[in-house]
């Protein structure tokens, strides 16, 4: 995406709410790129309106999806699918080979992305109990029942 300077000023009633998608151009970088230090977007005619678009399409989204009740090496792991593992674990106890603590890890390290195996061993201990899942003293793992 170029940036490309508005030399006209956008007519905006101000009284009116703004509907954000008639003034999105594809071809320009209008609400997707503002940045008031830029050479730029300082001398654009529409820099403030494009300081409001941008809020609206970029900035109160990211906001909205990212959720502050995890900290924040965890936020990864919400991808993890509990209730997959504990049909797994199911599927494990019925072939008669419980699941092992590594096999979870690796499983856990697959879905969330991440390569640290104390933030993995840290997620497990926390999530195993209100997933009702135990972990054996020789690292197997059980549905708790």
């Amino acid at each position: 995406m170029e940036r490309k300077k508005r030399t006209k000023k956008s007519e905006i009633s101000r009284l009116k709410p703004l509907n954000i998608d008639d003034l999105l151009q594809s071809d320009d970088c209008f609400g997707k790129a503002w940045d008031p230090q830029h050479r730029l977007c300082s001398v654009c005619a529409d820099v403030d309106i494009c300081g409001v678009v941008f809020q609206e399409k970029v900035v109160i989204p990211k906001k909205k999806n990212f959720d502050l009740s995890l900290p924040l090496d965890l936020l990864d792991f919400k991808k993890v699918d509990w209730a997959k593992i504990s049909k797994l674990v199911s599927q494990y106890q019925n072939e008669g080979e419980p699941m092992t603590y590594e096999e979870l890890m690796r499983y856990v390290k697959d879905l969330a992305h991440i390569k640290d195996p104390f933030m993995i061993k840290l997620f497990i201990e926390k999530s195993l109990k209100p997933n009702k899942l135990k972990c054996t003293d020789n690292g197997e793992i059980f549905i708790d029942a």
